[in-house]
């Protein structure tokens, strides 16, 4: 008898909807340092002046389920509803930080975080450290989220300029509330002011 109440429960709960849900991680960030005024990317031990510097971070996602597939059943009636289909972050972004790997003047020493002295750009959206975490928390349509509809660029600048001609070197930091670290360096260049 609990057989037979074991497969009804099963038949229907493979004729219901589909109970998974739509998540997506944020990947490794690549953050580079570009140079606006010729249009390029700095190499090792490449120069630039403060003015042309701008900083870059380019970021992925992937989508993943969560939750459980009970078959084709549940596959069909659930093409069929209307809802709409909401993507959300796996991890939430708890903490961003631009970290100074050397001395950068005299405000900001080696090891200081300064992305409060930074202005972030995704397109024409300008976001403070806050903003740019509620931007990634964001749950998303799926269409929205096909489009690009997550975060997958910054442009980075710094408002104070550095104390003079150094070498420098950066790392942005993205820490998850499940204390992942999703992180990248800039590559070894020289500023001038």
């Amino acid at each position: 008898m609990k057989i037979k109440y074991l497969l009804l429960l099963l038949f229907i709960a493979g004729i219901g909807c589909n109970n998974q849900k739509e998540r997506f991680l944020y990947e490794r960030p690549s953050f580079t340092v570009a140079d606006t005024y010729n249009g390029r990317i700095l190499g090792d031990n490449d120069s630039v002046f403060f003015s042309n510097m701008t900083l870059q971070v380019k970021i992925g996602s992937t989508k993943f389920n969560v939750g459980i597939d009970m078959g084709i059943g549940n596959k069909a009636y659930a093409s069929m509803r209307k809802d709409k289909v909401e993507i959300a972050p796996g991890e939430k972004i708890s903490n961003i930080k631009i970290i100074s790997l050397y001395d950068y003047n005299n405000k900001f020493k080696a090891g200081a975080d300064i992305i409060d002295s930074c202005v972030l750009k995704e397109g024409k959206s300008v976001h403070d450290r806050k903003s740019l975490i509620k931007r990634m928390n964001t749950t998303y349509s799926e269409y929205y989220y096909a489009a690009g509809g997550a975060l997958q660029s910054l442009d980075i600048t710094i408002k104070n300029p550095p104390s003079s001609i150094s070498s420098q070197r950066f790392a942005i930091v993205f820490e998850t509330e499940n204390q992942s670290v999703l992180t990248d360096t800039t590559r070894l260049f020289t500023i001038k002011p």
